[in-house]
């Protein structure tokens, strides 16, 4: 794999990390936020929001890993 593309590669998926962990971060908040209103409907939006930010972000940290294996 060329230097120039793994580096390239690396940087987009790390976006993506920054991105989700910012994501998770607000629904995280909302959800935590919510918490103490009566609105089960609304509440279980949030934790649908938080469960599939942090499954996303359990398969971006699992690519990083992944090609820092390949680079190693």
């Amino acid at each position: 794999m060329a230097i120039d593309l793994f580096i390239e590669q690396l940087l987009q998926i790390k976006d993506q990390e920054i991105d989700t962990r910012g994501q998770l971060d607000e629904a995280r908040e909302a959800l935590y936020n919510y918490s103490t209103v009566d609105n089960k409907a609304q509440w279980m939006i949030y934790l649908d929001q938080v469960t599939t930010l942090a499954i996303r972000l359990d398969h971006i940290e699992e690519e990083l890993r992944k090609l820092e294996h390949e680079h190693v």
